[in-house]
């Protein structure tokens, strides 16, 4: 098996309009061959699974990268690597475009094919060719939630209490206006702080005229509703 020597600088496609233009390729196209040489197909003309190179074109030659050849060194059903019977196939489609053969009896053929090849890869010995670490993110917990007692997480937007299906409010917003308007931001050190202490010591805040200041901020729930506001004070 023939190796591509730019299999190193070889890197994933960006765009989720490279898998697009594969998949139509592959259903336009009778071939491979037919693939790699149309204008439709995507450059560099690679054939990616899971950000890993399968088929690639290097020095106008049709080469296979590792992942594509553990996978024909292991995929059971040989018949599918064989130029004979695969040139048998194209030879019947032609003869059936030329009324030679019956559409009916290819189909049998083929069907019986299929049947007897999934038969067999179900049979065949388990064979991992590509493993794909699965490993799980672990959440920090910064505190318990003032409402209800939950873990309070960060999200993509704040930091709020995991109980928010349930209809929890507390939140902590990244964008808050607040401390934006001080041109500070929240952090998880400052929330963590709130949330065992009721205070957290901020530094570096700007006051409207550009001074910088450091004060005690606290959060506190509003007495008539769910929602939070800020206190400030100076030591």
């Amino acid at each position: 098996m023939v190796k591509c020597p730019y299999r190193a600088k070889l890197k994933p496609p960006v765009l989720l309009a490279d898998t697009y233009f594969v998949s139509k390729a592959f259903f336009n196209f009778a071939t491979p061959s037919a693939i790699f040489t149309s204008s439709k197909f995507p450059k560099p003309r690679i054939i990616w699974f899971k950000n890993n190179p399968l088929l690639m074109v290097c020095n106008s030659n049709l080469l296979c990268a590792e992942l594509g050849e553990k996978l024909v060194e292991t995929f059971p059903i040989k018949d599918l690597f064989d130029l004979e019977f695969t040139g048998r196939i194209e030879k019947t489609l032609a003869d059936i475009e030329k009324r030679k053969y019956r559409k009916d009896d290819f189909l049998k053929v083929i069907f019986n094919f299929t049947v007897d090849s999934v038969l067999k890869i179900k049979a065949d010995q388990e064979v991992t060719i590509h493993e794909v670490e699965t490993a799980k993110k672990s959440v920090e917990v910064l505190g318990k939630c003032p409402l209800c007692g939950h873990a309070v997480i960060e999200g993509q937007k704040g930091y709020g209490c995991s109980n928010w299906k349930n209809g929890c409010k507390f939140v902590i917003w990244k964008n808050d206006k607040f401390l934006a308007s001080m041109k500070k931001k929240p952090t998880k050190t400052m929330v963590k702080s709130l949330l065992k202490n009721g205070v957290a010591q901020v530094k570096g805040l700007t006051s409207k005229n550009g001074n910088k200041f450091d004060a005690n901020l606290r959060y506190v729930k509003n007495p008539d509703n769910e929602y939070f506001s800020w206190k400030m004070e100076f030591s």
